[in-house]
């Protein structure tokens, strides 16, 4: 089989990189090395890391490199540090299954693709909120049949070394740089492919406050890529239309509000609501039959919170280019 490099880009995970790094040191495929890129770690995550890898009998590789994880992912690409067929990503708040890799590995083999994913699922346990996170994003993984796809997050996902090469991470991007990447390689030809057979558990934002701000980033980058036509905005596998649907329909509900107060244009906005509570109920639906979990019934209030933070991070980013704007406008 193919030998690969296991690249990982951590900071601060001191919560979970025990468990993380035993998962990829008693993977049951053998032909592999791992290699971690530590982005200056202010707690006791290299010393954890370092002490679990010195145990196993695996090849690895800590290197300290202050950058975002796009810039740490294309470091060993373009620093020629790697001389593997395949690359395998995972994020350090993830666990592996035993046989993660050699799944993976198989795909790849037997699809002739040139990259392949796999779910992340919610651990268990999991916080009363992270199952809640992790309920919508098991349903994307569980409503994704096995097959071809455009793209798919690099928390679980193997790629053909030359894809690197050819393709590298917008280092502008903080977040949504994998839905970037994921879209530019399959432009130009390459076979991205889902298996639902390799599995990792991902553990989700522990609290409110990290989930509000990763929500809020997340909208300010994807509103950029989206913008350019660097995603589909039909939907894909992770981004399904009933969710991309949210924010559009719920942004004509804010600017059309004033209208509540007209004795017959009332219905516009009522219009809309009933057709964002329709995308609600349209979520959890697809939730409880993907699922199983009566948890799904709690999803609209999620999706209330997260259209409200996608919104702060649209004006974010619109407020952001408009200033760039100007200023732009103004040196000239």
């Amino acid at each position: 089989m193919p030998n690969v490099t296991v690249l990982s880009t951590v900071k601060n995970i001191e919560l979970t990189a025990s468990p993380f790094i035993k998962s990829l040191v008693n993977q049951t495929y053998r032909d592999y090395q791992i290699l971690i890129i530590d982005a200056c770690s202010s707690d006791d995550t290299r010393l954890i890391l370092a002490d679990e890898l010195s145990k196993g009998s695996i090849p690895y590789e800590i290197i300290e490199l202050d950058s975002n994880q796009p810039k740490a992912l294309n470091f060993p690409i373009s620093q020629s540090l790697l001389n593997t067929e395949y690359v395998a990503f995972i994020d350090g708040d993830c666990v592996a299954d035993a046989d993660w890799l050699s799944n993976l590995v198989s795909c790849m083999e037997e699809t002739n693709s040139d990259a392949v994913g796999g779910p992340g699922f919610t651990p268990p346990g999991a916080s009363m909120l992270q199952k809640l996170i992790g309920l919508d994003l098991d349903t994307r993984f569980k409503s994704t049949p096995e097959g071809p796809i455009n793209r798919h997050p690099n928390m679980n996902l193997l790629v053909r070394r030359d894809v690197l090469e050819n393709v590298p991470f917008d280092e502008t991007m903080d977040v949504a740089y994998d839905t970037d990447f994921g879209y530019r390689a399959t432009s130009i030809g390459y076979r991205f492919y889902y298996t639902p057979d390799a599995v990792v558990m991902h553990h989700h934002r522990p609290n409110l406050k990290s989930y509000c701000k990763q929500q809020i980033k997340s909208a300010e980058f994807s509103y950029g890529l989206y913008l350019r036509g660097g995603a589909s905005r039909k939907g894909d596998n992770i981004n399904p239309w009933w969710m991309l649907l949210q924010l559009p329909i719920f942004t004509l509900i804010l600017l059309t509000s004033p209208l509540v107060f007209h004795h017959i244009l009332y219905i516009i906005p009522l219009m809309f609501g009933v057709t964002l509570a329709v995308l609600f109920i349209q979520g959890t639906l697809v939730s409880a039959k993907a699922t199983k979990q009566r948890l799904s019934i709690a999803l609209p209030f999620l999706y209330s919170l997260r259209i409200c933070l996608w919104v702060m991070g649209l004006w974010n980013a619109v407020t952001r280019q408009a200033r760039s704007k100007s200023v732009t406008k103004a040196s000239g």
